[in-house]
């Protein structure tokens, strides 16, 4: 199942004393030992105290509130929150992969929530615990981003209009336009159905899921393919007319980048009851895809 899709691109503390001195009465508080004897040991700061630090330094430092503001701006959109948690959840596949490869692939068919209590302990429990529950979040963050897209279709809509009232001058652009229209229409209709197949909305047969499933990323790889013939015209049309300024270069070098990490990726969620790549893989990919995503987002929202 793939989750990637083709992406429209000072408060007072309370409460005790995070040092635990709050028992201590005023004036009564003797220490254990005077400052400077040999057989002193200052206290390790608990949680608590690591949480207030970390505030007072955000609430101090104006970047760390420009950029927990700047955070904010991203998650306020759907498309900003979108790339956050694609970058998370690639990232965690690519972790938990990395995880298995230490204990060994689970059994087929096992409960990961119950794997590490119904089965003969791994060599490493505690890797295998951390592995379960991070493939659990991963798991969670796929399913969120592809409920997140069941409304795609009313973008693609709007982004068909705007190609139709005003569609690029250059011909082929224009043919490439159209196409990609098509193609994300067609690819966005299949995964929904599959996925509301998938959660027993709709009735769909799991085999006849996994076709669904295929076949919408056959088109997404068409819109990849596309997009890579567009990215072409364009790097033509400007050397040969106006030249490219440098924000131009980077913008046209991050989709080639973005591109050339969806490509494998789609071809690898293509093909039926199986794929072409190992979890890792796909996840270091994916997280790459991620990070370009959530630095243009960055860029975007700055003020």
């Amino acid at each position: 199942m793939a989750d990637g899709g083709p992406g429209f691109e000072g408060v007072p503390m309370q409460g005790p004393d995070p040092y635990g001195n709050q028992n201590n009465a005023e004036g009564s508080y003797k220490p254990i030992a005077p400052y400077g004897a040999a057989n002193y040991t200052r206290p390790r700061p608990t949680t608590a105290g690591h949480l207030s630090r970390w505030f007072q330094f955000i609430i101090k430092h104006r970047k760390g509130r420009d950029n927990l503001a700047h955070i904010n701006r991203i998650l306020s959109t759907t498309s900003g929150t979108d790339k956050l948690l694609m970058l998370t959840g690639y990232t965690l596949m690519a972790l938990t992969a990395a995880l298995e490869r230490v204990n060994g692939a689970l059994p087929p068919g096992v409960d990961l929530l119950k794997a590490t209590t119904t089965h003969p302990l791994p060599a490493f429990p505690a890797i295998r615990s951390l592995e379960v529950r991070l493939r659990s979040l991963s798991s969670i963050i796929s399913d969120f981003r592809i409920f997140s897209r069941l409304w795609g279709l009313f973008g693609i809509a709007e982004w068909a209009v705007q190609v139709y009232e005003a569609p690029p001058k250059d011909q082929q652009l224009r043919q490439i336009a159209y196409a990609q229209v098509c193609v994300n229409i067609v690819y966005q209709s299949l995964e929904n159905i599959a996925y509301l197949s998938q959660h027993k909305i709709l009735r769909y047969s799991n085999a006849t899921q996994n076709k669904l499933w295929a076949w919408s990323c056959r088109f997404w790889a068409a819109h990849v393919a596309l997009d890579f013939c567009r990215l072409w015209r364009i790097r033509m049309l400007r050397h040969n007319y106006k030249g490219v300024t440098d924000a131009e270069d980077h913008e046209w070098w991050r989709q080639i980048s973005s591109n050339l990490c969806w490509a494998p990726l789609t071809i690898h969620w293509s093909v039926e009851n199986g794929g072409l790549l190992d979890g890792f893989t796909t996840g270091a990919l994916g997280t790459a895809a991620g990070i370009l995503s959530v630095q243009h987002v960055w860029r975007q929202t700055r003020t």
